[in-house]
C-alpha cells in the first residue's frame, strides 16, 4: 500500500524517516500505523479487532517508538534523538535482565524438581519400593 508520507504526524517520525533508507520504509510505514493507533486512541474512534491486534503488534515490535509517538502526540513532547537511543538501550538492558531472571528461576525450579525427585526415590526405597 503506498504511503504518502506528508501525513506523518509527529516530528519523531520525521526524524526517524530522516534516519532511515528507502528500502527500509516498512519501519517508517509501522511508526506511522503507530500514529493513527494513538490518534484514534485518543480520539475515542472505534478500532475493529483485527486493527487492534495488527497495532497491538506493532506496539509491541516498536515499543520505544510506540512511546515516543505517545508521548508526543499526547503530550506535545519531542523526544531527541539522544533520548530515543538511551530508553533503547534501557529496554534492552531491562529485556536482557527479565531473560536472566527467568533463566535463574527455570534453573531453581529445576533444582528444586530435582531434590524433590530424590526425596520421593528414598522415601520409594524405603518403603519396599524397587529402585
Amino acid at each position: 500500500m503506498a504511503r504518502d508520507y506528508n501525513e506523518i504526524k509527529t516530528e519523531f517520525v520525521r526524524d526517524r524517516l530522516k534516519e532511515t533508507s528507502f528500502e527500509d520504509r516498512g519501519y517508517i510505514n509501522a511508526l506511522m500505523a503507530l500514529e493513527i493507533f494513538v490518534d484514534r486512541q485518543m480520539n475515542k474512534k472505534y478500532i475493529s479487532s483485527t486493527d487492534g491486534r495488527y497495532f497491538n503488534e506493532l506496539s509491541r515490535r516498536f515499543p520505544m517508538e510506540y512511546e515516543c509517538i505517545k508521548k508526543e502526540m499526547r503530550e506535545g513532547v519531542t523526544t531527541s534523538f539522544s533520548d530515543f537511543i538511551n530508553m533503547q538501550v534501557e529496554h534492552d538492558r531491562a529485556e536482557r535482565q527479565r531473560d536472566v531472571d527467568f533463566e535463574e528461576l527455570r534453573l531453581r525450579r529445576l533444582e528444586e524438581m530435582k531434590r524433590r525427585e530424590l526425596e520421593l526415590r528414598e522415601k520409594w526405597k524405603e518403603l519396599g519400593g524397587k529402585d
